[in-house]
């Protein structure tokens, strides 16, 4: 999330971005270990201190991420779970500093992300995993300020984003991947200023995405690539569908979207562009069809119509609640307390037996959510580092059953970050065994 954005405005897109980003991958990758083993250390990285792993993403076969080292900054780094197998990819900026990488994307057999080369500013750069691939796309900004770009989506071959020339102020662009295919869909907002821009939801052919400008209206938009295709979303009054927005995800052939703490829906025309539920969506997930998203007062679920919108289930702190799926078991997990599962009836939504704290982040494989958690005794005997992240401190899993709910290694206090899941693998970053946050990896 851009630091620069005023709090509501961070707070709306962190809704957005999470809302739209809960999706489940599963490749199939050799193991240099055998299955059942404790998690390990994948590579010091930075023995002099902690390379602070950030934005694990995967591609192919690989994980792909952010480290630091005291000679080179933060530059980008691949791993195939092995010490040998973790390398740097390209020094993109030489020396100590670094290249400031963020918003790392995978789209087809490319990574994109915005990097700094010293010399162009932050602008948009692209990787294919390997150093003479790793290069920048185009100079949109010229001069050492950047366009700040993020947002990558992909629709119909082409990349889109968010970004600032300088001249026209932040709107939509798109990329072929080459600095003659890297164009301004559309000025929005006329003048330098420009307006925020939220980038992009793909839904029937077109890109949703949420224009917050400067004089504070935020508007929904949905383009098909071009400037003359490049609208504003009406509702079925023919009114623009404007105000809080946020939390957009697409489930079935369905467009479920927060306005003014309501839920909308929209199957991408005007008449179908209404409001479903006066009980707003923090986080949507899809399974079978069927929208699961929380709210103020629990977790809710529908198809489409007010009368299939129905409560499942109380939830304590609600708002903070995060939702995943394996396609046919929702895990919900809200922090600070126990995770629950559902089959996505009422009957079918409870809480698991087992008291876990502090949890948020977590990652489906096999069927198996694993998340960052501790029990009451855990936080009563930890003894890791004392600034660890939301206070998510040990690997824990669970498969929707009591029995099966339960710490993977209580042995170590991993001090867990982000995680996620290649192949057989579950990745994550951890200070565990005086290393400094370095990155793990788990074969279950």
């Amino acid at each position: 999330m851009d630091p620069r954005l005023p709090t509501a405005r961070r707070t709306r897109v962190y809704s957005a971005v999470v809302g739209a980003a809960l999706a489940i991958t599963s490749l199939a990758a050799a193991s240099p270990v055998s299955a059942s083993t404790a998690p390990y250390l994948v590579k010091d990285i930075n023995s002099a201190g902690d390379s602070r792993p950030t934005w694990l993403t995967q591609m192919g076969d690989k994980l792909f991420f952010v480290a630091k080292t005291e000679s080179k900054g933060r530059e980008l780094w691949s791993s195939n779970g092995t010490s040998n197998g973790t390398r740097l990819v390209k020094d993109i900026r030489p020396g100590g500093h670094g290249s400031d990488i963020n918003y790392i994307t995978a789209i087809g057999d490319r990574l994109y992300f915005w990097a700094n080369d010293g010399v162009t500013g932050t602008e948009l750069w692209t990787s294919d995993g390997t150093t003479a691939g790793t290069k920048l796309v185009a100079d949109i900004h010229p001069g050492p300020e950047g366009s700040d770009p993020w947002g990558f989506t992909e629709l119909n071959g082409l990349v889109y984003f968010g970004a600032d020339n300088g001249t026209t102020g932040r709107d939509l662009f798109r990329t072929d991947g080459t600095p003659a295919g890297t164009q301004l869909v559309k000025d929005i907002q006329t003048g330098t200023a420009g307006a925020f821009l939220y980038c992009c939801v793909p839904f029937m052919g077109k890109l949703y995405f949420i224009q917050y400008d400067n004089g504070g209206t935020n508007l929904l938009y949905k383009s098909d690539g071009t400037a003359a295709g490049t609208k504003p979303v009406r509702d079925r009054a023919g009114n623009l569908v404007d105000g809080d927005l946020g939390s957009m995800a697409v489930v079935g052939s369905t467009l479920y979207f927060g306005r003014d703490l309501h839920l909308w829906k929209s199957n991408g025309t005007p008449s179908t562009t209404r409001k479903i539920s006066n009980v707003g969506p923090g986080r949507i997930v899809g399974m079978g069809g069927t929208a699961y998203y929380t709210a103020q007062n629990g977790i809710w679920a529908t198809d489409g119509t007010a009368a299939t919108t129905r409560k499942l289930s109380d939830l304590p702190e609600s708002w903070s609640t995060l939702l995943y799926t394996d396609g046919e078991t929702l895990f919900i997990v809200p922090s600070s307390d126990q995770p629950w599962i559902s089959d996505g009836t009422t009957a079918g939504t409870h809480v698991l037996g087992k008291q876990v704290t502090a949890i948020t982040e977590g990652v489906v494989l096999g069927g198996v959510l694993y998340f960052g958690g501790a029990s009451d005794e855990e936080n009563e005997t930890y003894s890791g580092p004392s600034n660890c992240p939301f206070g998510y401190r040990f690997l824990w899993r669970t498969d929707g059953t009591t029995d099966g709910t339960y710490d993977v290694n209580p042995n170590i206090d991993y001090c867990i970050g982000e995680l996620l899941a290649v192949g057989n693998s579950v990745y994550f970053t951890s200070d565990a065994d005086g290393h400094g946050r370095e990155i793990w990896r788990y074969v279950p």
